[in-house]
């Protein structure tokens, strides 16, 4: 027997099991068909005489198993805390004086670790950049960026607000028509070639924009298909980004920065924080990892099978919270 298995009887009898038996026998008779008795009102010793004492025996074990669990983990309490999985039962012996469980404990398994003092796993230092703190800067302040209208020709990163219906052979098809879109030029949102035919056109202007469907688009009746977008423009819009005044800093609300140098401090002690951070949980599982290799212990077969039934429930959910079987 594995060193992580431990096995423990529990023997039910006298007049538990005498109950367990009466009990059972109470339940079968009320099935039972008994020439000259009516379901339910035959005599015990009638019972067994057809059907025999061992009928009852499963049933008499099923009533009686939850009670020699419970006797049996409170006789082993000490162990229960090294348990992986919740033990396994089998009828050892039955018969008319008593029944015999056998539990099966399973419990953590023995490691025995490698020479992991010897690790050789280095520790690296966190450091931030001037670029980094830079580039964070101008995401700040492209995200408190606003659309102003403007009376002009659309540039690239200008926002169009466009209505447009494609037409592919003459034929306007599902899902190519919008009216009031705001199309944020360069951002990529629409097919290749479409967002660069808008660059030049003013509020007013109409324009038939020729394009192609990549071979991989998601719509299996428009792959590679070539199409014609017929676009009015109703409004040009310029993406002003704030610049780094008291205005800005006041709609930033960063308690204690209202200068420049002051966010680029904020910002580098965030940015510092975050790396030390995932530094450290690196420097953990490269730890882990190495010491694991040199590292023995013997999975019990019971932790796989519950690890992968947790797994099959988890997906299971997910995919139920989609609506989906």
């Amino acid at each position: 027997m594995a060193k992580n298995i431990k096995e423990i009887e529990i023997k039910v009898e006298g007049k538990e099991w005498e109950e367990a038996l009466d009990k059972a026998f109470k339940e079968a008779n009320k099935k039972a068909k008994i020439d000259g008795f009516r379901p339910g009102h035959a005599p015990k010793e009638v019972f067994i005489k057809k059907y025999g004492e061992q009928a009852l025996y499963m049933d008499a074990a099923e009533a009686v198993v939850d009670g020699a669990y419970e006797k049996m983990l409170k006789e082993n309490e000490k162990d229960l805390e090294d348990l992986v999985a919740r033990p396994d039962v089998q009828v050892k012996e039955i018969n008319g004086e008593g029944v015999t469980f056998n539990f099966v404990l399973t419990m953590r398994p023995e490691v025995k670790l490698g020479d992991y003092k010897k690790i050789n796993v280095k520790r690296e230092k966190a450091k931030v950049t001037a670029e980094e703190i830079e580039d964070t800067i101008e995401n700040i302040r492209h995200r408190y960026a606003e659309d102003v209208l403007k009376d002009g020709e659309i540039k690239d990163g200008d926002v169009a607000v466009i209505d447009f219906e494609g037409f592919v052979d003459g034929v306007a098809f599902e899902g190519g028509k919008g009216e009031n879109y705001s199309l944020k030029i360069g951002s990529g949102t629409f097919i290749p070639g479409f967002e660069e035919q808008l660059i030049g056109l003013k509020s007013g202007d109409e324009k038939d924009v020729e394009v192609t469907f990549p071979e991989d688009y998601h719509a299996e009746d428009l792959k590679g298909k070539k199409a014609t977008f017929k676009v009015k423009v109703h409004e040009v819009k310029e993406v002003k980004v704030p610049e780094l005044d008291k205005d800005f800093f006041e709609d930033l609300g960063m308690e204690g920065v209202d200068t420049k140098e002051k966010l680029e401090a904020k910002i580098s002690e965030s940015i510092l924080t975050n790396k030390e951070s995932e530094l450290e949980n690196k420097y953990i599982d490269e730890l882990l990892e190495a010491a694991a290799k040199d590292t023995e212990v013997d999975i019990p077969e019971v932790m796989i099978d519950d690890e992968l039934e947790r797994m099959i429930s988890q997906y299971d959910s997910h995919l139920r919270s989609q609506g989906i079987t």
